[in-house]
């Protein structure tokens, strides 16, 4: 056997013994708004250097139709939540954060319309940045932040806002206990829909008639359980 198989065989027995939690993927968590301009802004994120994903900010307030970011009352409305997985293997704890805008545009001198986004904090396994504690680069190096409220604006693709690991490090992900496991020589047994479930104890209990769980109805009626 080569030495992928043996990590592939060795990864599935450990996924079928009692007990044992596999790695889970740190998890991160991005609030950021935006001001659209022919279009809503896009961000790409990295972390320790590395790619993560990216994201479209599709409620960003319309600077061609309404206002500006700064001038909205309520701007939770213009506000979004964005998750990744941050591969184990890419985990570092203390790695970097770093938020880009990749598609700046700008109306012209006197004009209204823009595209920019607007952080409001950073949440790595469950610690969160706020924005007044992130940091904003550019190629020059360190630059003074550039605040609305309580949201940290990066107004154009040469600018990146910057999370630094907090003191002792980001912490690790919880283990992942969801998956399911078996004991050898048995197969897990699928639970279905906990309705179904509540009807096959009924056909068990002696109820008359066909069991059915309503909460899988289709068209407006329910649809008969398959059988234990």
């Amino acid at each position: 056997m080569n030495g992928k198989n043996t990590m592939l065989a060795t990864a599935f027995a450990l996924a079928f013994i009692p007990g044992i939690a596999m790695a889970a993927p740190a998890r991160l968590v991005l609030v950021i708004g935006g001001e659209a301009y022919d279009g809503p802004p896009k961000f790409v994120v990295t972390f320790d250097g590395k790619p993560v994903g990216e994201g479209v900010v599709g409620k960003a307030i319309d600077t061609g139709t309404d206002q500006r970011f700064a001038d909205a009352a309520d701007k939770s409305q213009y506000v979004e939540s964005f998750s990744f997985d941050i591969p184990e293997a890419d985990f570092r704890p203390t790695g970097e954060i770093r938020i880009s805008l990749t598609n700046e545009a700008y109306g012209g001198d006197g004009s209204n319309r823009d595209r920019n986004l607007f952080v409001s904090s950073v949440t790595l396994n469950g610690v969160e940045i706020k924005a007044a504690n992130l940091a904003t680069v550019t190629k020059a190096g360190l630059e003074p932040n550039q605040m609305v409220g309580d949201y940290l604006a990066i107004n154009d693709n040469t600018t990146q806002a910057v999370s630094l690991a907090p003191e002792g490090g980001w912490p690790e992900a919880a283990a992942d206990e969801s998956a399911p496991s078996a004991r050898p020589g048995r197969q897990a047994r699928r639970t279905g829909h906990p309705g179904c479930r509540d009807a096959r104890r009924a056909r068990g209990a002696g109820s008359s008639g066909q069991a059915r769980c309503a909460s899988r109805a289709q068209g407006g009626r329910s649809q008969a359980c398959p059988a234990a």
